[in-house]
This record gives structure tokens, C-alpha cells and sequence, in this order.
């Protein structure tokens, strides 16, 4: 059985112990890849004098006080993935 307390606290991503580890993992990657893009388009968006007026998939997000920590790891993961794909 997975355990998934710590994503819950970390990233606000929960399961239920009964969940295919299949359809698990294609919500976590969309959790954390549609938080990860809200966060930077809303970044680029202020930094033009713009706010956000609507973006899809609003109820598949990260909670805001886990966005941040969500992008960091995406980060992390495509410059892990960079990493390897430059030393390969």
C-alpha cells in the first residue's frame, strides 16, 4: 500500500489507498504540471500589469498555499531530466 500523507503535506495531493497506481500517477503529474503552468502564467501576467481572469482545470490545482512548492518540484524534475539527458 502506498502512502501518501506526506504528498498530501507537501503538495495537497491525496489518494485513496484503493486507487489504481495508474490513474494515481497521471493525476499527480497533472496535479503538479497544471499548478506548476497557472503559477508562471499568472507570474508572467503580473509582470505585464495583467491578472488572470480564467484558467481550465481551476479544480485539478494545488491549493495556493502548495503552488509554490509544487513548481519547485516540476523545476527540479525537468532539470533532473535535463541533467541526464545532457550527461547521456
Amino acid at each position: 500500500m502506498i502512502k501518501f500523507a506526506q504528498m498530501e503535506s507537501a503538495y495537497g495531493f491525496s489518494a485513496a489507498p484503493d486507487e489504481d497506481a495508474e490513474t494515481i500517477a497521471q493525476r499527480l503529474a497533472a496535479h503538479l504540471i497544471l499548478t506548476f503552468v497557472y503559477q508562471r502564467v499568472e507570474i508572467v501576467l503580473q509582470e505585464h500589469g495583467y491578472e488572470m481572469i480564467d484558467f481550465p482545470y481551476v479544480e485539478r490545482l494545488a491549493e495556493p498555499i502548495y503552488r509554490l512548492r509544487c513548481s519547485q518540484l516540476v523545476m527540479r524534475w525537468q532539470n533532473s531530466i535535463q541533467h541526464s539527458l545532457d550527461a547521456g
